[in-house]
C-alpha cells in the first residue's frame, strides 16, 4: 500500500497548528501524511483560487492530494 500526500491549505495559524497536531497524528494510521501550508489569511476567492491552482501546479506527484481549511 502506498503513502498520499494530503496538502492542505489553510487560512491562519489556528487552522495550521490543528492540521498539524490533530488531523495528521490521525491520519499517519492510515498511510497519509498531511501538511498543512499556510496562507497567511483569505481576503477573497480570487487569491485562495490563485494559490490552490499554484500549489496543484507546482506539485504534481502521483500522491499528492490537495484541500482547503478557512
Amino acid at each position: 500500500m502506498t503513502w498520499v500526500r494530503l496538502l492542505v491549505l489553510v487560512e491562519g495559524q489556528s487552522e495550521e497548528t490543528f492540521v498539524r497536531d490533530l488531523i495528521a497524528p490521525e491520519l499517519l494510521n492510515r498511510r497519509i501524511s498531511a501538511t498543512p501550508i499556510l496562507l497567511g489569511g483569505v481576503t477573497g476567492y480570487a487569491r485562495l483560487k490563485r494559490d490552490l491552482v499554484r500549489l496543484v501546479r507546482h506539485d504534481q506527484g502521483d500522491d499528492a492530494r490537495f484541500t482547503t481549511m478557512i
